[in-house]
């Protein structure tokens, strides 16, 4: 198969994973037939794991967004007319942190994006076996 490239380099990561678990072949069917439950465990928590990601990064975001407000509103009078909003922006353009937070944001909710797409998979995986498993039960008779 075609390796693809990825700029996020965990969606690059969890794809691989996720192919090697959803791998079927005469071989392995039976052990993946007793393993459809714990493989789709493993990606559910994978999924809240990087969701819970999105959310620290978010109220770090909101953190350093709330210290510059406050910081530039107590440092300059100019700043203390302008709304929370407008100053929100002004750091947002000007701070390097935030920059660097809304990239991670940002790959982070590919990933998110990614993960769902995989659960779906995953849910339809129990599908598979069993037409596996079956197919091979004709086979035999």
């Amino acid at each position: 198969m075609e390796e693809l490239e990825f700029d996020n380099e965990m969606i690059a990561k969890l794809g691989k994973e996720l192919m090697e678990d959803m791998q079927v072949n005469l071989m392995n069917v039976r052990d993946k037939s007793m393993t459809v439950s714990s493989i789709r465990a493993k990606w559910v928590m994978k999924y809240f794991k990087e969701k819970e990601i999105v959310r620290k990064l978010k109220d770090a975001k909101s953190t350093l967004l709330q210290k510059g407000v406050e910081g530039l509103q107590t440092t300059d009078t100019q700043f203390r007319n302008m709304s929370k909003i407008r100053l929100e922006e002004k750091i947002s353009k000007e701070s390097d942190k935030i920059k660097k937070i809304n990239e991670m944001l940002s790959k982070q909710n590919e990933v998110v994006q990614f993960m769902e797409y995989a659960l779906n998979v995953v849910s339809d995986f129990n599908f598979t076996v069993k037409h596996a498993l079956d197919a091979i039960k004709l086979e035999q008779t």
